[in-house]
């Protein structure tokens, strides 16, 4: 990336964070639109393009447990502590999602985006431009969010920020149990 590169990307994100520092965001108005719902509301479907523009979709009833990571560009330095230990602890058993928060990204600067996205991550991550992924599950900006949600696509589970041996003992205990004969969903 050349100096002009770099110099229009943080100019942008300067941008973008004077912007996003008087904005109330909905998710902050302490209605939480997952929680809100009755528990046998399915989870809408969630239908996003990765970095590579590979269209991906998650569908509930799902086969697996899903753990679904939101993040921004700052929350995103948390994910990797909650989801190596799960790929690890239960290398079949879930579906690991992930979700990058780049709403705030101006047009213009989305390839860019895209583009840094590719050369950093092999795995697919699910660009969420519109915001409505975050949104729908009231996202807390800042910090990686970790859902948990069962095969039907109820949210059991939210924890919010790095991953903590006793958080990550929460998330494992709450796997187990979704996942024990007799949680069938």
């Amino acid at each position: 990336m050349n100096r002009f590169t770099c110099f229009l990307a943080a100019l942008a994100l300067a941008h973008i964070a004077s912007l996003t520092a008087g904005v109330q965001s909905e998710a902050d108005s302490g209605k939480d639109p997952v929680q809100g719902t009755a528990p046998s509301a399915p989870v809408p479907v969630i239908e996003l393009s990765d970095q590579f523009e590979v269209p991906h979709t998650l569908r509930f009833p799902h086969t697996n447990v899903v753990v679904l990571t939101l993040a921004d560009h700052k929350g995103s330095k948390q994910v990797e502590g909650w989801v190596r230990p799960l790929k690890e602890r239960f290398p079949q058993q879930l579906t690991l999602a992930g979700v990058a928060d780049v709403s705030k990204v101006p047009a213009w600067l989305r390839g860019r985006v895209r583009a840094g996205f590719r050369e950093q991550m092999p795995y697919p991550v699910m660009l969420d431009w519109k915001g409505t992924v975050c949104r729908h599950f009231a996202y807390e900006r800042g910090d990686v969010n970790v859902l948990l949600l069962d095969r039907s696509g109820a949210l059991r589970l939210r924890l919010t920020g790095p991953a903590t041996a006793e958080a990550l003992a929460r998330l494992t205990q709450a796997i187990e149990g979704l996942l024990a004969p007799s949680a069938g969903v």
